[in-house]
């Protein structure tokens, strides 16, 4: 993941981030930034110390910190900025803003002050045994400490403060975060999806269509979070979103409610190259045709917390959301005749708010638990 790194009041200035490498090794590797293709900067990857692992940077092998690089002509519009390993080739980090000017940074950063003092402290270990040192060494010790001081209580006060999420190597899941109305929301639903990365194998992508400035710079800020900001039209996004993903299956949320959880257990027992439509099943059902693909009562329950999960290879074979179309239900409706005309089998998602026999003499579902049945090709 590339992260926006140091950054002033007007641009950034730095790009930060770390390399993974499967096996780990301790050698250095070779990064390669480009930007909308270009090739823009390298710079070799070194062993990273303890103090940045415990700030939650990489995993302490490959970690890489370089000057923004330029952005070519003709791209002022827009950017794509992709780490590269040189040797293997492997794209490990991107970043896609479509309005750089809403990534003009406002907030506020640990100072190269505070890592001085942190440095200041640790050295003086060394010198504090020698008498004529005593009284410069608790100086320097309280002017550390002061710094430090003003920069944690500076932090606690930023509402910005940053977030960390695990690195998954090969993530099983790619969850799609649309951004909320406002980054606080945005904010608090991908500490919701925290638990779940690890257990999961998940990776979160944030879609932001700018509509709050201050998202932007949230999703700079987060660790190991793929972001995209494209104002305008929300297939588009989607599409860019899905695929940037990594993992096996692609999941498009709509909520963050503790029955995501419960959704990606299910799925483990779903075959291969499945497509899952929630949300509004009953409205789907009948752009596509099915008049009574369901039985009544189903529509009535709670709307589902997942809109769409598929396969991201059936994603790229079905060429993704048809942007043509008026309307993410649509896109979604015609993703799924075309996933029917390649041999699969779409399948409905819904959540039982309360008891509900469906299916004649089968089961009853109780509160919260999860509804899953195959919709006839």
């Amino acid at each position: 993941m590339i992260i926006l790194g140091e950054l002033t009041n007007d641009a950034a200035t730095k790009l930060e981030g770390w390399c993974w490498a499967p096996d780990r090794p301790t050698e250095r590797r070779i990064v390669e930034i480009y930007v909308n293709g270009h090739l823009a900067v390298s710079a070799i990857s070194a062993r990273m110390n303890t103090e940045l692992r415990e700030r939650g940077i990489g995993d302490g092998y490959h970690g890489f910190s370089m000057p923004m690089p330029q952005v070519p002509v003709g791209s002022e519009e827009s950017l794509i900025i992709e780490a590269r390993e040189r040797h293997t080739g492997t794209t490990f980090g991107r970043i896609v803003i479509q309005d750089k000017s809403s990534c003009d940074p406002i907030e506020t950063r640990l100072t190269k002050a505070e890592h001085s003092a942190y440095e200041v402290l640790h050295s003086l270990g060394r010198y504090e045994a020698e008498p004529k040192a005593k009284s410069f060494a608790s100086a320097l010790h309280a002017i550390g400490s002061s710094l430090i001081s003003q920069s944690i209580q500076q932090k606690r006060a930023n509402t910005l403060s940053e977030i960390s999420l695990p690195w998954i190597p090969n993530p099983r899941f790619t969850l799609i975060l649309p951004a909320l109305p406002q980054w606080r929301q945005t904010r608090d639903a991908l500490r919701g999806l925290y638990p779940l990365l690890s257990t999961h194998r998940a990776e979160i992508i944030l879609a932001d269509d700018g509509r709050d400035p201050q998202t932007a710079i949230l999703g700079a800020r987060i660790r190991n979070l793929n972001y995209v900001l494209q104002p305008g039209a929300v297939i588009p996004r989607l599409n860019i979103a899905a695929r940037m993903g990594r993992g096996q299956t692609l999941c498009i949320l709509s909520s963050t409610k503790s029955s995501v959880r419960v959704f990606l257990d299910a799925l483990g027992t779903l075959p291969p190259n499945q497509l899952i439509l929630g949300s509004q099943p009953a409205t789907i059902v009948r752009e596509l045709g099915y008049a009574k693909a369901w039985p009544s009562s189903l529509f009535g329950v709670a709307a589902a917390n997942l809109q769409t999960v598929l396969d991201r290879h059936l994603f790229i074979s079905t060429g993704g959301f048809d942007r043509r179309l008026p309307s993410p239900l649509l896109a979604f409706a015609d993703l799924a005749l075309k996933s029917r005309l390649l041999g699969h089998t779409p399948t409905l998602w819904q959540e039982c708010e309360g008891p509900h026999t469906l299916l004649g003499t089968g089961p009853i579902y109780q509160h919260r638990r999860v509804l899953l049945e195959r919709w006839p090709a």
